[in-house]
């Protein structure tokens, strides 16, 4: 009896899915968290990622796919070979990847932040809406809705990007079912307020990752609904090597995208609105382009990207070696080491550096939640450039 309800619920969860609207926005209302329960049970998302093949080195990369983190302070965790393996390898969470984990240089870090290790289903994480927030995500099908967020090259730099990162989902996905495309076009200026296209187009799939390769271990979900799995987030490795250089100013990045599940593909949102600093737009085809804001909340709301680069320019500044061993908090795990060499971010229009420098809760450096509490530079081993 229990086994044909639970049939009945998927059936009528399936024909819901069919006929409901096109929609901007993928938010909490009443009917939609009264599902939520009953479709845990049946969803085919619940499927594990097969085993590690044979040799596979596990500490060779183990890392959180969405916060990207390595074992290696500073690094990003990119994966070389986009058809890489990667298995999950235990609590809190972790993965292990056929390819090598190699430092790249973060230009922009726009993290997805707000991550719980393994407080998801079966151990994975979860990044949940946070109240009074009501948004899953917005809609990239590109065909229908583009989003897009900024970022800045500050003055005296040259950016040379070379590729990104961004996360996104399709609602009852499997951790198989992939993304198909993305589409990316770079702004100078605001979109939709005299901003003007620089590169890229609409057309162009500039998509990087494959397969299962995309999945990034974590769930969107809600507090009231931690274990829900209707929606797993991609991981999306695109390509930026067609930008051209760009000076010092504010650009936009536009994505749109396609997927082999009917929904979406959505596009998170990286944390509770703040009006003073969250400022992502969107676009509807065949429409104009406006504000994104929370129907609940009615705060605005920023996307999350990062971007990968080399950059030119800028003031030269001071690094040290780390004399001390580096407390983190909140969760960073991207501090240095002591016998690190670290920049300090002292002009060098003080050269020669002072003979030792102290930095206090310092970002963490590879852009996600937490910082350093303390970084003390060793005596006399200050150099500029």
């Amino acid at each position: 009896m229990q086994g044909k309800f639970l049939r009945t619920c998927a059936a009528f969860a399936a024909v819901a899915l069919v006929w409901a609207p096109v929609v901007s926005a993928d938010e909490i209302w009443p009917d939609d968290v009264a599902t939520f329960v009953e479709e845990t049970y049946t969803s085919p998302a619940v499927m594990p990622l097969p085993p590690a093949p044979p040799g596979m080195i596990l500490a060779n990369c183990g890392c959180n796919v969405l916060r990207q983190d390595c074992a290696n302070p500073g690094d990003s965790c990119f994966f070389a070979d986009p058809a890489c393996d990667r298995v999950k390898v235990g609590a809190p969470s972790g993965f292990a990847a056929n390819g090598a984990c190699v430092a790249k240089n973060i230009l922009h870090a726009n993290g997805l932040d707000g991550a719980v290790a393994g407080a998801g289903f079966d151990g994975w994480d979860r990044h949940s809406i946070e109240p009074p927030n009501s948004l899953f995500g917005n809609n990239t099908a590109v065909a229908l809705y583009h989003q897009a967020d900024d970022f800045i090259v500050p003055p005296g730099e040259t950016w040379t990007l070379s590729d990104g990162l961004t996360w996104l989902y399709m609602t009852n996905a499997t951790q198989q079912q992939k993304l198909t495309a993305v589409f990316i076009q770079i702004w100078e200026g605001t979109p939709g307020e005299g901003g003007v296209v620089v590169a890229g187009d609409m057309t162009t799939n500039r998509l990087l990752s494959v397969g299962v390769d995309q999945f990034a271990g974590t769930y969107r979900t809600t507090e009231l609904d931690p274990l829900n799995v209707l929606r797993i987030f991609k991981t999306v490795s695109y390509d930026l090597s067609f930008v051209p250089a760009l000076d010092e100013g504010t650009y936009w990045i536009e994505f749109g995208s396609t997927g082999e599940v009917n929904s979406g593909p959505w596009l998170p949102v990286r944390r509770p609105g703040d009006p003073n600093t969250d400022n992502s737009r969107f676009f509807t085809v065949g429409g104009a382009w406006a504000k994104n804001i929370d129907a609940q909340s009615q705060l605005p709301n920023d996307r999350p990207f990062i971007l990968y680069g080399e950059v030119e320019g800028g003031a030269d500044t001071c690094s040290y070696e780390v004399a001390n061993n580096v407390k983190a908090k909140d969760g960073c795990q991207a501090c240095p080491n002591r016998g690190d060499r670290y920049d300090f971010g002292i002009d060098c229009a003080q050269n020669p550096c002072k003979k030792k420098a102290t930095v206090k809760n310092v970002p963490c450096p590879d852009g996600n939640p937490g910082s350093c509490k303390k970084i003390k530079g060793a005596k006399n081993t200050g150099e500029c450039g």
